[in-house]
């Protein structure tokens, strides 16, 4: 019967755990290297590609400006929410994807008002294999991920195999990751007139509070799997 075998997505100080992938552990390890290298880039490939079809992985921003009409006050500072479609806020620490999206979002309304620029976020990390319930890693099943988020949210990945180094890169098994971003904004503006009026009734100061909220939603469709490097196997 086969193993159950887990991803692991590998940051800078922090591994997590994603999903779950079906494959015979014991097998692929006798299997030749090549076949260990395709198989390993491969289902890192297309695991990456479910998992991030999946409909909960759906995230939304709530972006809420406040601003005051009087000049000698200063505007609030935005607040800025980001939740997965279960609720559950994001965590650019310790997760690639979420990194990604708060640096690119942030990044790109600090340059709304400036000329546009085509920003994106890189992240390098590896994505290793490990059996249930077990701490052992099967390195040779392991692959290296090199994922750019362009400024509309696009991911593309180059994953190539770990067990091949720089000496003999016409050795190296290569994939092309593309998934294709959709997006969605709602804004709402709410503005509300206040003033201050003296002992004698008169009005000494008239100022408007404006509120804009800004809700973006982000999700990923099914990606394309292009082979790189052999050019045929």
């Amino acid at each position: 019967m086969a193993a159950l075998l887990f991803f692991v997505l590998c940051g800078v100080g922090a591994s997590v755990i994603l999903a779950a992938a079906s494959a015979s552990a014991g097998k692929m390890q006798r299997l030749p290297e090549t076949d260990q290298k395709r198989f390993a880039v491969e289902s890192a490939a297309a695991f990456l590609r479910d998992e991030m079809r999946n409909s909960q992985n759906k995230i939304t921003i709530t972006d809420v400006k406040v601003e005051d009409s009087r000049d000698n006050k200063s505007t609030a500072y935005p607040t800025l929410t980001y939740l997965y479609s279960d609720k559950t806020a994001l965590d650019p620490a310790r997760n690639m994807i979420d990194a990604c999206v708060v640096e690119l979002y942030r990044t790109l309304q600090q340059d709304e008002e400036n000329a546009p620029q085509q920003e994106k976020a890189e992240k390098d990390f590896l994505m290793s294999v490990r059996k249930k319930g077990s701490t052992q890693y099967y390195d040779q099943l392991e692959a290296r991920v090199k994922l750019t988020m362009d400024s509309d949210y696009h991911i593309t990945a180059i994953l190539s195999d770990t067990q091949t180094n720089d000496t003999r890169k016409e050795d190296r098994c290569e994939r092309k990751l593309t998934i294709p971003a959709k997006t969605e904004t709602e804004e709402t503006v709410e503005e509300k007139d206040y003033e201050r009026t003296g002992p004698d009734g008169d009005v000494e100061e008239e100022w408007t509070i404006t509120t804009t909220t800004r809700v973006t939603t982000i999700c990923w469709e099914r990606g394309l799997i292009e082979r790189t490097h052999p050019d045929g196997e």
